[in-house]
């Protein structure tokens, strides 16, 4: 048996191979080994006989006589004959055998993309499975947040164990307030007045990982890459905040970024408390008045205005335009700074302006105070009561 009828038969031993291909390399199987058997097929070896019992030996004769005769014809046709299956047979021979190792290769492709489909298949499932948990969960969280402003929703739970940003957790108790007014944080917009850095002593960055964006003003140019580069989708100016726009105005950078001021009394003051203060740098920056920013930028109030300006808050607390961009909630620091705890140097002024303004002081933390919309309130409480009336009237 040849090397390519054995190559032939190990593919047929193989209880997998039963597509299409190797029948047919079954029937090219037997073509072959009728080839081989007739390949040496020559003229002079076929017996020649006669079945006639009296005629017969004649007749034997005869063709003996015929063949020696034409022996100078045939033989050149059957020897051409024989070198063309010679030379055939081992071709054919050949290309069943690459014939059968393609079929080979293509079994393992396929067995191969079969596995790397069912891979496939799996990982979808896998996918769906954790897409289908992902939005049970958002479904129980917006649920949780649905129901913050409901008796006794905060039982067993620590409302403050979210992640605090700002120096002294305030923008945690901002949150509390906007969970209960039930704000979504897409709807939240904030004006960050002397930002600082983009996250570290932020009171705005909770929100902005929240998916709320508004204005960020810091005058120190050192400090406006870090900014945009963390907090993109908000608005980053490099101005100073002042009560008109378009002033140029001298800036005094000192050491400690936070304690950088328009105020060179202010900066000395720092310095003077502080020897390790000191000023490095002075630089003219142009102002920008909250005004301006609320119409310009955000097209109407914020729900969060943060103020942390160092010797200018009251200046510009006084230059709001509370009719037109009124803020739901206002951080401003509230004391003088010091290297011990300060909270006995709580600014009073500030706090009275702002009752005289409608807003009600709803935390002190120590070193900023958190004011609320004392109107915002009423109006809810005023919906609240038509509510109430218009059901008991059903």
């Amino acid at each position: 048996m040849s090397e390519i009828t054995k190559s032939m038969n190990r593919n047929q031993d193989d209880s997998t191979k039963t597509n299409g291909a190797n029948r047919h390399l079954v029937e090219l199987q037997s073509y072959l080994e009728k080839m081989l058997e007739s390949k040496e097929n020559h003229p002079n070896n076929k017996a020649l006989g006669s079945h006639r019992k009296i005629a017969g030996p004649f007749v034997t004769f005869i063709k003996r006589i015929i063949r020696k005769v034409l022996k100078w014809y045939i033989d050149p046709i059957v020897f051409q004959q024989i070198e063309f299956i010679n030379a055939v047979t081992p071709a054919v021979g050949k290309s069943a055998e690459l014939f059968s190792d393609l079929i080979n290769k293509t079994d393992d492709l396929y067995n191969q993309l079969q596995q790397s489909l069912q891979m496939q298949q799996q990982y979808e499932n896998r996918l769906t499975k954790m897409k289908q948990q992902q939005q049970s969960l958002s479904g129980e969280i917006d649920a949780l947040v649905i129901q913050t402003d409901k008796p006794g929703v905060f039982d067993g739970i620590d409302p403050f164990s979210m992640s605090s940003y700002s120096q002294a957790g305030e923008d945690s108790i901002v949150d509390y307030i906007i969970r209960v007014l039930r704000i979504p944080y897409t709807e939240v917009t904030y004006i960050d007045l002397g930002a600082n850095h983009a996250k570290n002593l932020s009171n705005t960055y909770f929100f902005y990982s929240k998916g709320s964006k508004g204005v960020l003003v810091e005058a120190n140019p050192n400090l406006i890459p870090e900014l945009k580069f963390f907090r993109d989708r908000d608005v980053v100016l490099n101005n100073c905040v002042d009560v008109e726009t378009g002033k140029n105005v001298e800036f005094f950078i000192l050491n400690i970024d936070g304690l950088s001021t328009t105020s060179y009394d202010a900066a000395v003051k720092m310095c003077e408390t502080n020897p390790n203060v000191e000023i490095i740098d002075k630089m003219v920056v142009k102002t920008v008045s909250f005004n301006y920013i609320a119409e310009h930028y955000l097209g109407k109030a914020p729900t969060i205005l943060s103020i942390d300006l160092e010797g200018k808050d009251m200046e510009i607390l006084h230059s709001i335009d509370y009719t037109k961009y009124r803020p739901l909630v206002m951080i401003v620091e509230m004391i003088d700074y010091d290297t011990k705890l300060a909270y006995g140097t709580k600014n009073k002024d500030i706090k009275s302006f702002m009752e005289s303004n409608d807003y009600d002081e709803y935390a002190f933390t120590g070193i900023n105070s958190i004011f609320i919309d004392r109107n915002y309130l009423n109006g809810l409480i005023d919906d609240d009561k038509d509510v109430n009336d218009e059901l008991s009237h059903k």
